[in-house]
């Protein structure tokens, strides 16, 4: 079972701190960044956030009922 989550966010990507800091408390899930400057141990979710953006984000579904 899942204990701990951590969110590795892309330093660039805009995003509503205040909305996200809160859900991040409501569900107990971590967010890890690292240091300015330091970006090496960081690196993998930062390709994930680049593919993601640059791939999947093109794109905008709508559900229609």
């Amino acid at each position: 079972m899942l204990r701990r989550l951590s969110i590795y966010p892309n330093t660039y990507y805009n995003y509503k701190k205040n909305k996200k800091d809160d859900y991040h408390k409501e569900v107990h899930v971590t967010q890890s960044m690292s240091k300015a400057g330091c970006p090496y141990d960081n690196a993998p979710m930062e390709r994930y956030f680049n593919t993601l953006k640059n791939e999947e984000m093109k794109f905008t579904i709508k559900i229609l009922d």
